[in-house]
């Protein structure tokens, strides 16, 4: 397990450049929508939840030291960056697009957090 752990070390380094970028990429969504239609948009308000969740990560993930913290945190934000790009795609789907970079981050956190507490608590 230590060798596949360590195959997956880089992620520590690039999460917070990471998180920056993704909380961007929300920004420019959210501004698009604004423009178009105001914050009376329902889309306006998943994508302010949704940045909330990213910058909870950090929070709750560094606070508690438990991977299986960060497993559920990262497995509720990939829910409602699902149910975001879902229902945005029905706005635009250009835009709903643009969430593609933060699924493919999840997953990789998710896969990352899973072998972290399967070392940790099963093997460990």
């Amino acid at each position: 397990m230590s060798k596949i752990l360590e195959y997956f070390s880089w992620i520590e380094s690039v999460t917070t450049l990471i998180w920056v970028l993704l909380t961007v990429i929300l920004a420019w969504i959210l501004a698009k929508i604004y423009f178009q239609t105001g914050t009376q948009n329902r889309y306006f308000g998943i994508g302010i939840l949704l940045i909330l969740l990213i910058w909870m990560f950090p929070l709750y993930n560094s606070h508690f030291h438990n991977p299986g913290i960060g497993e559920i945190g990262n497995v509720i934000t990939l829910m409602v960056t699902v149910f975001y790009k879902i229902k945005l795609s029905k706005y635009s789907l250009q835009l709903s697009k643009l969430l593609i970079p933060q699924l493919l981050w999840l997953c990789i956190a998710i896969l990352y957090h899973g072998l972290l507490w399967i070392d940790k608590f099963l093997i460990g």
